[in-house]
């Protein structure tokens, strides 16, 4: 087993297999002192000199046999000498440049500042670094469109050339829409939760580690971005995909490379056919405990829906709401309030018969595992977290609001 050592007179690392204080160097300077030879070891030591500052000026860290025989004066029998007194270390023999020790690992090596592993490793470290600076980026552009609200066109492509090409064609067209870019289920379901998505566009290749059909497949089984218009695209036209495709409701199926208009076209038909608005004369009744929380939601709802939104504290007022006034489209409760929780709140509404048909919504804190089960089989049709509503979430409820066509 070999070890990284520190040698208690130069103070250097060296690897060793034995549990050894001085290096090859060292040892070998204090066997030379032994055999009080000062004229040996002032050429031992001009050789140590001349390999240590050609190392700390040169790029490649290593020194020819010919370039010390040369500089220093010593012939090729006194650095034969010095490789035989293992004063390099072993694996000089094995070529004809002076070892020295890898920057990370300390191991041998006679070119280079690192070892080949060290290499490898670093290599992975900067793809690595690579990847998380294109996350970063992606991040920056899903933050401005937070800031700007703006509309989110989302491109789920693994092939960065044709994610790049198809974005630069819809974006051209499309300037008032952000078009983000995306490579894997995660980011697919955190932008379309986070952000306005309107439309994904999703490559439909498998393989190892991207499959097309299987993110379509999570979004329609994702509750909170299950209609989500999807756009599947095709390196390869496969009738069977294309059938795969359209059973998970996907609205188009377009083949690559795109033609620009017809790309435009097809997009612009999602995207305007259905457009709708969420009718004024409907209301949304609040029930939340938390006056700050309940002013925060309050204004979310109202600003994306323009509805009227009645906010009380209890499941009692809440009942007094619903009989009092008319067209209450949506009831949204808190699940954890203090004297009477969401879900006890909900089964006290749904007494009344006149108010068992109105969708309710748990807004939650936290996605606890056990609450969510818990959740799905209650009366309500879903959560949402709160107080901040995300996008995602509003496209979520805007379906339990009754619509208009646009003219």
């Amino acid at each position: 087993m070999k070890f990284k050592k520190f040698c208690a007179k130069c103070g250097k690392s060296f690897i060793t297999e034995k549990n050894e204080t001085y290096c090859t160097a060292c040892k070998f300077a204090m066997s030379s002192q032994k055999k009080n030879n000062p004229a040996e070891i002032s050429k031992q030591q001009a050789v140590l000199n001349y390999i240590r500052d050609r190392q700390m000026s040169s790029e490649s860290r290593s020194v020819s046999a010919q370039e010390v025989m040369e500089k220093v004066g010593v012939t090729k029998e006194f650095i034969n000498s010095m490789v035989r007194a293992e004063f390099f270390g072993n694996s000089f023999k094995n070529g004809e440049k002076y070892p020295h020790h890898c920057e990370k690992c300390g191991k041998i090596i006679f070119e280079g500042v690192y070892c080949e592993n060290c290499l490898k490793e670093l290599r992975a470290m900067l793809k690595k670094e690579g990847e998380e600076r294109e996350i970063k980026k992606q991040l920056l552009i899903e933050m401005e469109a937070q800031r700007k609200n703006n509309n989110v066109i989302l491109i789920v492509d693994e092939n960065r050339y044709f994610a790049e090409k198809t974005r630069q064609i819809i974006q051209e067209k499309f300037q008032n829409y952000n078009i983000l870019i995306a490579n894997d289920v995660e980011h697919t379901i955190n932008f379309s939760h986070g952000l306005k998505v309107k439309l994904i566009l999703i490559d439909d290749a498998i393989n190892l580690r991207f499959d097309g059909l299987k993110i379509l497949n999570k979004i329609r089984e994702d509750y909170v971005i299950s209609d989500m218009p999807v756009i599947v695209t095709t390196n390869k036209f496969d009738e069977e995909k294309k059938s795969a495709a359209f059973k998970l409701d996907a609205r188009d199926y377009i083949e690559k490379p795109f033609n620009a208009e017809n790309l435009i076209e097809r997009v612009s038909k999602i995207l305007f056919s259905d457009v709708e608005f969420i009718n004024p004369m409907h209301k949304i009744l609040l029930i939340d405990d938390n006056a700050d929380d309940a002013e925060i939601e309050k204004n979310i709802l109202e600003e994306n829906f323009h509805c009227t939104v009645f906010t009380v504290e209890s499941g009692i007022e809440g009942l007094e709401i619903l009989q009092n006034v008319e067209n209450i489209s949506l009831i949204c409760i808190s699940l954890q309030m203090s004297f009477m929780n969401g879900f006890r709140v909900l089964e006290f509404i749904r007494q009344n018969e006149f108010f068992k048909s109105i969708p309710a919504v748990f807004m939650i804190n936290s996605e606890n595992s056990d609450v969510i089960q818990r959740i799905k089989k209650s009366p309500a049709v879903g959560y949402v977290n709160k107080p901040e509503i995300s996008a995602g979430y509003l496209n979520f409820l805007k379906k339990y609001l009754p619509k208009e066509k646009k003219l």
